[in-house]
Order: structure tokens, then sequence, then C-alpha cells
């Protein structure tokens, strides 16, 4: 065999074992701008059959608050805007991305 050849056979290998959870570790979550109180949902884009997915939705770095591939959160409502970075878990595994939620500001209606 070639070294050339066995150099690329070498670097798909290791290219399947560097990132192996990346392409299951996206996510969207809608709506975009939520306001306090408004429910939102979070979805893994490319979900492996069988894993367990955590959520850290509140970014206390922390993945306690849901399970699953699909959930709902519920933020907090603030007189000021606040930013929360959502971070997703997979077999215990961090995933490599995050995202920021924008919090819109708002009362809590009575």
């Amino acid at each position: 065999m070639f070294p050339q050849i066995k150099t690329l056979a070498f670097m798909a290998l290791l290219g399947m074992f560097a990132h192996p959870v990346s392409s299951q570790c996206n996510f969207t979550f809608t709506p975009n701008a939520p306001c306090p109180g408004e429910l939102v949902t979070f979805t893994v884009t490319n979900p492996t059959s069988g894993a367990l997915y955590k959520w850290d939705l509140d970014g206390d770095g922390q993945y306690d608050d849901k399970t699953g591939a699909m959930v709902t959160y519920t933020y907090p409502y603030s007189a000021t805007a606040l930013n929360y970075v959502v971070k997703l878990e997979k077999d215990s595994v961090a995933c490599p991305g995050m995202q920021t939620v924008a919090v819109k500001a708002g009362q809590q209606p009575t």
C-alpha cells in the first residue's frame, strides 16, 4: 500500500473517533426570543435512538434540568432581559456546542 493511502486511511479512522457525538448534538429551539413564562421547546436535530440526552437549560453548568431529545422549559419572569447559555450532553459526554437563549424582560401577569 502507498504511504499516502495509509496516512489518509488513518486520518479517516481517527476522524471517526475525534467527535463521536457532535452530529447528534445539534439542537434548535422555538420561539427564538421567548418572553418570560413562555414555553420554549428544545429539539435535538439528529437524535440517536436510545441515547440519553441531558440539558443545562438555566446556564448553571449542571445537566440536570431536563432529559430527552425534545424537551420544554419555561424561563422565569424578570424586570430585565436575561441571556441563558444552553448546553446539551449525550450519554454523559458534553456536546461541543452551546446556544444562547435571550429571554425578553417582562412582568408576571396579575
